[in-house]
């Protein structure tokens, strides 16, 4: 890093060196202009500015003053909530229909296809097939009946 700065330095010397003459002054700034030298005169004429002096003139003017304006408005009231007679609740679920899911046949079907699912890959797949042999024996488990 001190090796890099070290060059950045001493590169930006170098370039300050070369650029001296640049900026030295040989005594020629103005040649080409000293050649043509025109002299101009301008004559400036005084302003003349008449000075006026008048009585200021009042006049009287309305003055206009905002109020704010109090009008009586009517109120006016949301319509009380309208409710049916009859209550309107879905049907219940039937209770006979659902399969019945045992949580001891899902951790052990679980457990079981992981290690089957591991045993079957040796690649690179290997956590891949074990993930699917968990799922699988989960769900086939939980419709054991455990």
């Amino acid at each position: 890093m001190k090796t890099n700065n070290a060059v950045r330095m001493l590169f930006a010397g170098v370039m300050l060196a070369i650029a001296v003459p640049a900026f030295a002054d040989h005594g020629h700034r103005n040649r080409h202009r000293d050649d043509r030298v025109i002299i101009v005169e301008r004559h400036h004429y005084p302003v003349v500015r008449e000075v006026v002096v008048e009585r200021p003139v009042y006049v009287e003017r309305p003055v206009y003053v905002e109020r704010p304006v109090y009008v009586e408005r009517p109120a006016y009231y949301p319509a009380p909530p309208a409710y049916d007679s009859t209550p309107a609740y879905d049907p219940p679920y039937p209770s006979g229909n659902f399969p019945r899911v045992s949580v001891l046949g899902t951790i052990t079907g679980a457990a079981i296809g992981g290690v089957v699912g591991h045993q079957i890959d040796r690649g690179n797949g290997q956590v891949a097939a074990q993930t699917i042999g968990a799922v699988l024996g989960g769900i086939i488990g939980s419709r054991s009946g455990w």
